[in-house]
Parts: structure tokens; C-alpha cells; sequence
């Protein structure tokens, strides 16, 4: 599977939460700010925004639970396959994040990243900027206390693991600060063999770690199948099926690489997988 097709499915997926966002199915106010203008928002199928809402609340149910579990402690969110994400600003709207001790990390490939940032230095994000305290932007990096986009390809699982031990280091991540990994409909995307590494690797460096994926099940059946069918089309093939062809295939997904508690919930519930 090319990476023009994986970052496709960056600019799909924000279309789709554009669309939902503006027709009244959950409010995003930075997402519009980010990104309302010069981007497709074609009409989309009620089925494809209730899929949009169920998404978007599920990880953020799941992100709220992993804040106000055991809330004095320090928190840390690592964004995998971010793309176009803002589910930051959302946390800070909420006062879920603590500014001054929680960070939060959103990781993507590196023509993601630079069209992010692009999109971050123009007038209408001002406002999504200014309260970052020591903010610093490249082209392919953004850096300031509390919030960082770094780029991740996640398909290199040596440079990968390299990132995560480098963000344990030098952010002081010990066993008295909790970790949330998130993939929203990332993990599909990679040769399971490769996520496995991955996976296996943040869960040796984080002593507490909660993992949010949200993905498919059940790619077996015929609905799965017309779904992978169109995909493969446009070029972008499913390298990780084997591991969403059940809840139990899922389930080992994470067991196999060390996980302890596992649980799988269908569509708009979301998952939790803690170490």
C-alpha cells in the first residue's frame, strides 16, 4: 500500500468530521478553525456521518475515562496517525488537560505533518496557537510545552520504538505518570507483524499505558468484503485485516504482545486495552 494512499485516508476521514461537524452531529469549534476552508465537504451519507459521530465520541469517551481515572497524576496522550486531528483542543476545552503537567503528542507521516502545520500558521488558527507556551514550528515540527506534532511513520518499526524511548527520556515518563496511545483507524493500515512490534515496544517503555484503537471487525463478512473491495480500487489495501476479521482476533492482537486487559466494543461504544 503506497503512502499517497495511507494519507488519503487522512483527508477522508477530516472531510467526513468536517461534514458532521457543520450539520450539527458534535461541535468541533477547532476543527473548523483548522481546516472549514479549502477542504472538500461534499454531502455525505447519514450513515457516514452517524459513523463520523460514533468515532469521534467513542475516543473521546474513552479519553475522558483515562483522565478522570486517578486525576492528581500526570497525564500523557500519544496521537498515532493523527492526521488532522484536534481532539487536543477539545481535551483543553474540557478541562481535562492540566497545561503546566500533561502533554500530549500527535504523530503522522511527514506530508501530513507539513500540511498541518501549513494549515496551523495561517490567520484563521491564530487562536489555536497563541496559548502555547514557548510554541517553536518548522515545516515538520511543531514544539511547545504542552502540545508537539512530530512525525511518525509507523510502517518503520525500528525508527518508531525510537521515538517512543526518546519521548519516555526526555519528557521523564515513569511509573507515576499514565499514557494513552491513540489509533483511530491506523493500526488496519500495517502488516500486523509491524503494529505488533510497535505495540510490543510502548508497552515495555510505559508502565501504565491505556491503548484507544478504534477500527473494524468482521472484515470477513460481506460487508467487509465490498468495503475492501472499493479500497483496494484506490490503491489503499488493508495490510492489517488478519487482525479485524473478529472481536477475538482483535483481542489477540494486544494479548499477544503483553496486554492484560483487553475488551472489544462494537461501533459507537469504544474500546479500552490497558496494560
Amino acid at each position: 500500500m503506497s503512502e499517497e494512499a495511507i494519507q488519503a485516508t487522512a483527508v477522508d476521514a477530516i472531510s467526513c468530521k468536517i461534514y458532521a461537524v457543520k450539520h450539527g452531529y458534535y461541535e468541533d469549534d477547532a476543527l473548523l478553525k483548522l481546516l472549514s476552508r479549502g477542504t472538500d465537504t461534499e454531502r455525505k451519507s447519514p450513515e457516514i456521518a452517524r459513523g463520523t459521530w460514533a468515532r469521534v465520541q467513542g475516543t473521546r469517551q474513552e479519553l475522558r475515562r483515562f483522565y478522570e481515572k486517578n486525576a492528581s497524576r500526570r497525564k500523557v496522550v500519544i496521537n498515532c496517525g493523527a492526521g488532522f486531528d484536534t481532539t487536543f483542543w477539545w481535551a483543553k476545552s474540557e478541562g481535562l488537560f492540566k497545561d503546566g503537567e500533561d502533554l500530549w503528542f500527535d504523530l503522522d507521516m511527514e506530508a501530513v505533518v507539513r500540511q498541518r502545520i501549513r494549515r496551523l500558521r495561517m490567520p484563521a488558527a491564530k487562536s489555536l496557537v497563541s496559548s502555547l507556551q514557548n510554541l517553536k514550528i518548522t515545516d515538520s515540527k511543531l514544539a511547545s510545552d504542552a502540545y508537539q506534532i512530530r512525525v511518525l511513520d509507523m510502517k518503520r518499526s525500528e525508527e518508531s520504538a525510537k521515538l517512543i524511548e526518546e519521548i519516555k527520556e526526555e519528557y521523564q515518563i515513569d511509573d507515576q505518570t499514565d499514557v494513552c496511545l491513540i489509533f483511530e483507524c491506523v493500526l488496519v493500515y500495517m502488516p500486523t507483524e509491524t503494529s505488533g512490534r510497535f505495540l510490543k515496544a510502548a508497552a515495555d517503555d510505559f508502565e501504565n499505558l491505556k491503548v484507544i484503537s478504534y477500527e473494524q471487525l468482521n472484515l470477513n463478512d460481506r460487508f467487509g468484503t465490498v468495503m475492501l473491495e472499493n479500497l483496494v480500487q484506490r490503491g489503499c489495501g488493508l495490510d492489517g485485516i488478519d487482525a479485524c476479521l473478529s472481536k477475538a482476533t482483535q483481542i489477540q492482537r494486544f494479548e499477544r504482545v503483553g496486554f492484560r486487559h483487553v475488551d472489544s466494543l462494537r461501533h459507537h461504544n469504544s474500546g479500552e486495552i490497558e496494560r
